[in-house]
């Protein structure tokens, strides 16, 4: 998924992982998604950006929104 096809909270779920949020007030539908889409991981200490998740924030390409 682009990250221009995502709904907003969505991307600033994603914004806060890629700027090192580890544990944050999330819906479970937006982490759910993010999950199932591969762009963060849960781990013990929280979240983390996934290869594919910090691909989608790489300044750049087309999402300029980071």
């Amino acid at each position: 998924m682009s990250p221009a096809a995502m709904r907003r909270p969505d991307l600033e779920a994603l914004q806060a992982v890629g700027r090192g949020a580890t544990h944050f007030g999330m819906g479970s539908g937006v982490e759910s998604r993010l999950l199932a889409l591969g762009l963060i991981e849960k781990a013990r200490e929280g979240y983390r950006l996934t290869e594919a998740g910090r691909r989608a924030l790489l300044p750049g390409r087309r999402n300029r929104w980071y």
